[in-house]
């Protein structure tokens, strides 16, 4: 069962005054959607990985069972402290997500993850 509220939020001050909206999802844990995670060509190349539809709360989640699926996407995507390489782009329905260090970024009930190299040369 799905159900969105909105809530709005008053702050007074001396003189402010700011409304602001807050969409707020409720879903049970186990009635998710499933995000579909894509590697681009420049991993395939490497790795043989088609596009995964997997279940998640956050990227880290995500990652973890696509790397669970294909080991071979570890090295590529992952150093040796675990930690996710310097040329590796993550981003979530479009945007660079913003925890690099612990991927907690969290997904919506569809989100589209798309994991790119960076490429550099000249």
């Amino acid at each position: 069962m799905h159900t969105v509220r909105t809530i709005l939020i008053v702050y007074t001050g001396t003189l402010v005054l700011n409304a602001l909206r807050i969409r707020v999802s409720w879903r049970h844990p186990h009635d998710r959607g499933m995000a579909t995670v894509t590697f681009a060509p420049a991993i395939q190349r490497h790795v043989s990985v088609d596009a995964q539809s997997v279940n998640g709360l956050t990227v880290h989640d995500v990652l973890a069972q696509c790397v669970a699926r294909t080991p071979g996407l570890r090295g590529y995507l992952f150093n040796d402290q675990g930690r996710l390489r310097a040329h590796v782009a993550v981003f979530v329905d479009g945007w660079l997500i913003r925890d690099r260090r612990s991927l907690s970024d969290p997904l919506n009930d569809a989100s589209r993850v798309y994991v790119a190299q960076a490429l550099s040369g000249g």
